[in-house]
Parts: C-alpha cells; structure tokens; sequence
C-alpha cells in the first residue's frame, strides 16, 4: 500500500510537467515495475542499467519510461506465457543521453490482434510531444521502435529507444 500510495503521490505531483530529471523518471518506472511485479509475480523480471558516465540529471520528457513500460507489460508481456523481461538502459552518448526500454514479449504485431483494448494513445502522445518540443531545438529527440526477432525470423519482443540531447529545452 506505502508503495503504491508513493508511485500516486509521484504521479500526481509531476504529471502537468513537460520534463524530469532522469534520475526522478527512472526512479518512477522503478516503482512502476515494481508493482507490477506484485501483480505478476514471478512471471515479470526487470533490470536497470546506467552507464556510469550518463548525466541523469538531464531533462527528458515527463512520463517517457513509464508509457515505455507501461506498453512492455501490457502489450508485450501480457499476452506471453511464462516469465517476461523488461531492460531499461541509459548510456552517454555524445551530446546527449539514449534510454532504452526493452522486452521479451510477444511483438507488436501479435500483440495489436491479442489487445483489442489499447487505446493506443500513450506512444502516439509522446510522439506528438516530442514533435512540438523537436520545433523549438537545433538538436533533436530522437526516438526509434525495433521489432525485435529471433533466429528464425519470429518476433520476439520490442524495443523503445530515445536519444535526449543534454541541453535539450522544453517550453
């Protein structure tokens, strides 16, 4: 109950902010994923690992990790049997930041024929936002989806990965 009345309070407290300090955004798909673990049980794990030399105080857009993994576990690991992995990642690159969300799940093909209640609303949001903030900055956001495959060509999980310039302004 405290944890989830923290993940509440984080959300309410931040939710009209167009940007967070990294650090506070991965903090937050902690308390996400954590969770959902109590919800899931063993069949969801998840890992975070951050390049000693990233900067997270960088600003990056508000909510960023959690629709990423919010998409993971609904969308991905839901619908796959057996245990489901999420791995966050935050390396330095030059100028910036990339975070990365990815997963083992079912893909998005297979998961947009077994979902027939997504909205799809969250990734299209944050694209539309990271559009307008894009207009107001030399250096951009960049974000990419990879399907991810197996050997044998199936699907098998997603990947959610954005590059955050360090002096990135958001209105």
């Amino acid at each position: 109950l405290a944890l989830y009345s923290r993940f509440t309070n984080t959300l309410l407290m931040d939710v009209d902010k167009p940007s967070c300090a990294l650090a506070k955004e991965l903090e937050y798909a902690r308390l996400y994923l954590t969770l959902e673990q109590l919800r899931y049980g063993d069949n969801l794990a998840y890992d975070i690992n951050i390049d000693q030399k990233a900067d997270t105080s960088v600003q990056v857009p508000n909510m960023m990790l959690h629709t990423y993994c919010e998409n993971a576990v609904k969308h991905g690991l839901r619908n796959k049997p057996g245990r489901g992995h999420i791995l966050i990642e935050v390396k330095a690159k030059t100028g910036g930041v990339c975070v990365a969300v990815t997963d083992d799940g079912v893909g998005r093909k297979a998961a947009a024929t077994l979902s027939a209640t997504s909205t799809k609303q969250g990734l299209s949001i944050m694209e539309q936002q990271i559009e307008l903030y894009n207009q107001c900055n030399a250096e951009h956001i960049v974000q990419t989806v990879t399907d991810l495959k197996d050997a044998d060509g199936n699907a098998c999980g997603t990947r959610f990965e954005l590059y955050i310039p360090y002096h990135y302004n958001y209105f």
